[in-house]
């Protein structure tokens, strides 16, 4: 990604040990969106599962109607 944008993305982790999970919210700036793993790779080596993600803020969605 060109711009590398910093996001703050909430996503679910599902507990594997028991029902339910957590919910974590990381921030940083975005290295790569891997489209066939489904993941967002931000540059602290973080990767998001796509389907998991409940909320994405960031400067760069501003005035875009997905903020």
């Amino acid at each position: 990604i060109y711009l590398k944008p910093t996001i703050s993305v909430t996503y679910f982790i599902a507990d594997h040990k028991k029902s339910g999970g957590d919910y974590i919210t990381a921030t940083g700036n975005v290295k790569k969106v891997d489209g066939f793993k489904k993941l967002i790779i931000l540059e602290n080596n973080t990767k998001i599962p796509i389907l998991d993600i409940i909320e994405i803020n960031g400067e760069i969605l501003k005035g875009k109607g997905l903020e």
